[in-house]
């Protein structure tokens, strides 16, 4: 890999994790630019392992705060408001680690092609257009002001467990696990911080899972690992990805989420432009 592959595919790795863009499209087109996206195992669990450090290094205060009164509860044997945030977090990731397991190699198979890509870029994004329009009038006719909670303490458990039921079609190349995510989590009621809070803390479980289990198809290879695209891999995309984070949840009330639902058509236009 030359370092211009590196840094661009690092860097849309960092970028699509987090916001509700379409990961896969963007490797289309990257397919197209560099002929062929590289299949560097190795470079791959870098650039996913930089991701999670960063969503992790995000959260840290809120993670620790959610150990500790995980922990707290347990020896107490009282249920705290973290242990029941840690509860509904591990319910709402059952739901795609347990399809994800059963479907992937089908999906992989069947469904990772031009067409079925580029429509769930452009579908799953306007379904996204509607969510924050229908978030976004209904605040407006309830209170002239919409609610800015950004505690994730706040998500119930129908919303949370609905969420999780929604990130199932994560599964489909195109639809981008955040922003369906978001998605559902808009159209139960949550605000744009909330629900793209929670979206990134669910993140968390399913990128550590994926991580491990690419380590292990890993171990069974014998590719020679590339030192200098693992490492600039890696701290590429955790920086990029902690960029995007901060400045996604700050700014995600104010610009909402319609320049992702244009982006997103685009991209699939220009996908299916590639037929």
């Amino acid at each position: 890999m030359d370092i211009i592959e590196i840094l661009v595919l690092s860097t849309v790795q960092g970028l699509t994790e987090f916001l509700p863009i379409s990961s896969t499209g963007h490797l289309v087109i990257l397919a197209t630019l560099f002929d062929g996206v590289s299949e560097d195992l190795h470079f791959t669990l870098a650039v996913h392992a930089g991701s999670l450090v960063a969503v992790i290094w995000y959260f840290r205060q809120d993670l620790w705060q959610l150990i500790r009164g995980s922990i707290r509860a347990c020896a107490g044997r009282i249920f705290t408001n973290e242990l029941n945030l840690v509860s509904k977090l591990v319910v709402a990731t059952i739901p795609i680690l347990l399809v994800g397991y059963f479907v992937a190699e089908y999906v992989e198979l069947t469904l990772y092609n031009v067409p079925v890509i580029a429509t769930a870029t452009i579908g799953f994004g306007l379904l996204l257009g509607l969510a924050d329009f229908r978030r976004k009038t209904e605040s407006h006719a309830s209170n002239p002001v919409e609610s800015r909670s950004v505690s994730v303490l706040s998500v119930n458990w129908r919303q949370s467990i609905g969420i999780g039921i929604a990130q199932v079609f994560a599964i489909i190349p195109g639809t981008s696990r955040s922003g369906v995510a978001i998605t559902f989590g808009l159209f139960l009621g949550l605000s744009r911080t909330t629900a793209a809070r929670f979206a990134m803390l669910m993140a968390i479980p399913v990128i550590a899972l994926s991580f491990v289990y690419s380590l292990y198809v890993e171990s069974q290879s014998v590719q020679v690992i590339d030192w200098r695209a693992t490492t600039v891999g890696f701290v590429v995309a955790a920086v990029t990805a902690l960029c995007c984070i901060k400045v996604f949840l700050r700014f995600v009330e104010r610009i909402g989420m319609m320049p992702f639902v244009i982006y997103r058509v685009i991209l699939g236009i220009l996908i299916l432009g590639l037929l």
